[in-house]
């Protein structure tokens, strides 16, 4: 760790030389003038100042609102909006027109260098300006009734959202030379270039692949007689299902035959292999993993299945799996090099000098030092100094945790009945038992603050949550606030038991301690949602009946998407130091060495190991004496040799592989020791290369000693020798095993091993050729007690289960298996035979062992998952809980009395746009919850917050709250959406991807 630090350190103090360096060259023409601050000129210095600044900001933020009222279904809501987003509009046009003349009239507008076209900045201020013009133009006509409000002309507002990068862009001051800006651009935008042009091939290739594969799928199964060229609903199957007009795809059943029907593309939909361009409008749906199971079943039914398996197989692992990971990975790369460039943008991080210091060391009752704030142990007031013993006692603080969790398991109870009766019973006990628990909380509170004094009480930030929470749930507990948003206050208590643990907290501390950079992110994703959903909102809000992009609030529910770059993979000084040493390393090799040089460009950069077969015979060793080293050897901390060091077998008829390592050079007083050790190791080696296999006594330790007794053994080394071709017999083995995992997926409840003669005998195969293995191996390296043994590996005991599983059920060959009995029990055992692979083939048990090294980061980022997931479970359990359950009759939707008896309901027959109404059948109404999901309890709200964390399914449930319980319900649902899975399932991602690393 000391060696990390001090390389880690000198590596910074070396970069911030060089940045120093380079800001004293000659060639450094400070600032690209990103936020417009233009001082060359006195006519311009009242743009500089604050209040110029300011206005501007406000008009280009009052030109993005103004943007995102104007739809006409926000009109018609609210019909004072029209006039007051025109005036609005105007006001920003004369304000953005003076700046544009102001700097015309100074610099020019074509010539000078200083010339408003000249400036590309200048060029997207005159375009914002052109939009708003448009914009109010257009708004005019719609005043006047000259042009209908839902016109396709409000396309050409959809640029105006991009004036909201204008008021961002004046917070950003940053100097850097105008070439190394011009270098960075050209650099990222090559790579990204390049990987687009790759992803655009491969989305090509397929969309040329499926017109040839597929092309049209038109056939459908309707009734006997149809008129094709009238085809209703009626005519259909429930559901509308694609066939084959031959034998290779679906058969329609009785009464139905299979036809092509010609409809139009508007009424049948856009997505298919009909000609390239909806090929590749396909392509590239199926690439964001979203409906392509629609589109392969369609296939399926209507084509040789194996076209459809082969093509959207290998679709998905290429461009959503590959080639799109390819590209997100060129984007971070690109984005992380662009980083080290800016690093002299964000300035020094070292702290300010005038900070005052908080923590100091102190001696504690054991001797030991502790890091603790200036005034922890300060008395304060008339308060006693037991009350502060009191509040730093370990006792108190594990009394605390002990009803934070008692308030966690209580609260996890409730559970709703859908009984009117019962569950106001129950929320009555629930509401008392809670304000008991809120009451010992405040109290804690007070008495912290009596203790540390309110000073160095609110200065830490665990007391500032505690005091939140505090606060927030004492408003919780009035009545008329009794399970309302502040609700979220008493949920969050169970996030006070991460502080239990200081290994949680630690990491906690790692991920989410810089919290600037967080914010800045969370910033930045929340811009790009507005600017993205304030454009697609102008380009189709125009289109009657697309409710998803009538109004803005609609519209962001309906674009929730956010991208987590990588956030905990590395410390920012390691990240920039491995950045600054690949950027130099691609430096290097990008200058050109001499001709007599470059041939040893081919040589291979690590060093190879050679063959000395006669190095034992030229030199005479002299044996140490026992009494000599004694002196070295007799102490108590002894170390002694590891056995397998002191147990090298060498042979003098046998070549002698030899690889230089370095050692680890101690410090103090074992140094001698360790000198004296490596000294004992090399003299036994080399005895034994020069044939001397005579009893050798290292060492005594104590009253213990230890005599290694070394021997030639010649059956031991030609065994090893039959298995220095050990990769010809793990082949067979993985051949074997292969084999055996394809006869398995052959066998069915009705097609067990013993009634089909080749499975048997893949089982016998696959049992004797383990046996033969297991048995060369045990000759070879021993079972038990050798250095090498079988049984001292997991691996090989993994081998002995899997062979003792497969020998037992090969000798029994149970019939018939019931559920829950020991001959399923011994068939799941049997099931997981395919991991021989990972064992016999080394780099896919590497991989899988590097990746279980980081196992307690994995486990950190689980508990967390889980606690999260716990969190929200009983916010839902208490908000959402028994308010989902409707009547399945519109009619009496919320009424749950006469939700009763029988009602005709209509079926979804095809996505397709024909004629003809639904057909319908009589149910019975119910009153009940979705039939997939709900929060009565706190294990189907884990359940359902389990499916939204896989993003399966979470637009429906999404969809349900809002309908059942209004939309300000549903950001629950994406607050959770945007921690739980975009932040918690990348830093899952994030650990793996760390820990490989790091580990390998």
């Amino acid at each position: 760790m000391a060696a990390a630090a001090t390389s880690a350190g000198a590596a910074i103090s070396s970069m911030i030389t060089l940045m120093r360096k380079q800001s004293f060259r000659s060639d450094f023409v400070p600032l690209m003038d990103y936020s417009q601050d233009d001082t060359s000129s006195e006519n311009l210095e009242w743009m500089n100042k604050p209040v110029v600044k300011y206005v501007f900001r406000l008009t280009g933020l009052l030109s993005f609102i103004s943007t995102c009222l104007n739809t006409p279904k926000t009109f018609e809501y609210h019909p004072f909006l029209q006039y007051t987003t025109f005036i609005i509009d105007i006001f920003c046009a004369i304000i953005l027109t003076i700046e544009a003349v102001a700097k015309m009239k100074t610099g020019g507008l074509l010539v000078g260098d200083s010339a408003y076209l000249r400036d590309r900045w200048n060029h997207f201020d005159a375009v914002m300006v052109l939009s708003i013009y448009f914009s109010i133009v257009l708004q005019t006509l719609e005043l006047i009734y000259v042009v209908n409000k839902y016109t396709y002309f409000t396309i050409i507002r959809a640029p105006r959202p991009f004036i909201l990068i204008k008021v961002l862009k004046t917070f950003l001051k940053f100097e850097l030379p105008k070439s190394q800006i011009k270098s960075i651009l050209q650099r990222s935008s090559s790579q990204i270039y390049n990987v687009t042009m790759f992803f655009l091939f491969f989305m090509s290739l397929y969309a040329i692949l499926g017109v040839q594969f597929f092309g049209a799928l038109t056939f459908h199964c309707v009734r006997n007689g149809t008129d094709l060229n009238n085809v209703t609903k009626s005519d259909l199957m429930i559901p509308d299902t694609y066939c084959s007009p031959t034998k290779d795809g679906f058969t329609c059943p009785d009464n139905f035959m299979c036809k092509k029907i010609d409809i139009p593309r508007n009424l049948r939909g856009y997505n298919g292999f009909d000609e390239l361009a909806t090929s590749f409008f396909s392509v590239y749906e199926s690439a964001s993993q979203e409906g392509w199971v629609f589109l392969m079943y369609r296939a399926i039914d209507s084509l040789p299945s194996w076209r459809a398996f082969f093509y959207f197989i290998t679709m998905i692992f290429f461009l959503a799996w590959l080639v799109k990971n390819v590209f997100i990975a060129v984007i971070i790369e690109t984005f992380a090099e662009i980083r080290v460039q800016f690093q002299q943008m964000w300035g020094s991080r070292g702290a300010p000098s005038d900070v005052e210091a908080t923590k100091i060391l102190e001696k504690a009752e054991d001797s030991t030092l502790k890091l603790v704030n200036i005034d922890e142990n300060k008395k304060n007031g008339v308060v006693p100094a037991l009350c502060l013993k009191i509040v730093q006692s370990p006792l108190f603080t594990t009394i605390v945790m002990v009803v934070v969790l008692a308030n966690t398991i209580f609260t996890a109870t409730i559970k709703h009945t859908h009984n009117e009766i019962t569950d106001r019973r129950n929320r009555n006990i629930y509401h008392k038992v809670e304000t008991l628990f809120t009451i010992f909380f405040d109290l804690e509170t007070l008495f912290k603050m009596f203790s540390l004094g309110f000073k160095n009480y609110i200065r830490r930030s665990i007391f500032k949550f505690e005091f939140m929470l505090a606060v927030g749930t004492t408003i919780h507990c009035i009545p008329l606030f009794y399970r309302s948003a502040f609700t979220y206050f008493q949920v969050l208590r169970v996030a006070r038991l991460l502080k239990s643990s200081p290994l949680l907290e630690d990491f906690l501390n790692k991920i989410f301690g810089p919290g600037k950079k967080l914010g800045s992110l969370i910033l930045f994703t929340m811009c790009l949602l507005l600017i993205t959903s304030s454009i697609s909102m102008q380009l189709f809000c125009f289109i009657k009946n697309l409710k998803q992009f009538e109004t803005f609030p609609r519209i962001v529910l309906s674009l929730f998407v956010a991208v987590i770059l990588d956030n905990l993979e590395l410390e920012e000084d390691v990240k920039m130091i491995k950045q600054l040493k690949t950027r130099e390393a691609s430096a290097e090799t990008q200058q050109q060495l001499p001709w007599r040089l470059r041939v040893f460009e081919r040589f291979p950069d690590h060093p190879q190991m050679i063959e000395l077969s006669r190095l034992p015979h030229e030199f005479s060793i002299p044996k140490i004496r026992d009494s000599f080293m004694r002196q070295f050897l007799n102490q108590d901390d002894i170390y002694t040799i590891p056995l397998e060091l002191s147990m090298n077998m060498y042979s003098k008829r046998n070549a002698v592989r030899t690889l230089h390592t370095t050692e680890h050079r101690p410090t103090g007083e074992s140094m001698k020791r360790t000198a004296v050790l490596n000294i004992i190791k090399n003299v036994n080696n080399q005895r034994l290369l020069s044939g001397d296999a005579s009893q050798i006594h290292l060492a005594s330790v104590g009253d213990n000693k230890l005599s290694i007794y070394v021997q030639q053994n010649k059956i031991r080394l030609h065994r090893n020798k039959f298995l220095d071709l050990v990769t010809y017999l793990e082949w067979i083995m993985i051949t074997v095993t292969i084999l055996s995992a394809v006869s398995m997926s052959f066998e069915t409840p009705s097609n067990r091993v013993i009634d089909q003669p080749l499975l048997q005998i893949t089982e016998y195969i696959f049992v004797i050729f383990m046996s033969v293995e297991l048995t060369l191996k045990v000759f070879a390296n021993g079972l038990f007690f050798t250095p090498k043994a079988l049984i001292r590996d997991f691996s090989g005991i993994l081998d002995v289960g899997f062979f003792l599983i497969s020998l037992i059920y090969l000798c029994w060959l149970p019939r018939s298996v019931p559920a829950n009995s020991a001959a399923q029990f011994l068939m799941l055992l049997r099931s997981a035979r395919p991991l021989r692979i990972i064992i016999l083939v080394p780099d896919m048990r590497k991989v899988v062992y590097e990746v279980c090294r980081g196992f307690k980061e994995i486990l950190l980022v689980s508990i967390l998952l889980v606690v999260l997931m716990f969190i929200f479970a009983i916010y839902g359990v208490q908000i959402i809980g028994g308010q989902l359950a409707r009547c399945n009759d519109r009619t009496y939707y919320k009424q749950q009395g006469l939700c009763r008896g029988t009602f005709w309901r209509e079926l979804y027959v095809s996505k397709m746009n024909v004629t003809g109404a639904d057909p319908v059948m009589l149910v019975p109404r119910v009153w009940a919850n979705p039939h997939n999901f709900n929060f009565d309890y706190i294990g189907s709200a884990m359940l359902a917050l389990f499916e939204v964390l896989s993003l399966e399914g979470w637009l429906e449930i999404r969809d349900i709250i809002m309908d059942r319980m209004g939309p300000e319900h549903a950001i629950f649902v994406h607050i959770f959406v945007f921690i739980g899975t975009l932040v918690g399932l990348t830093l899952f991602v994030g650990v793996v991807i760390a820990n490989y690393s790091e580990n390998k």
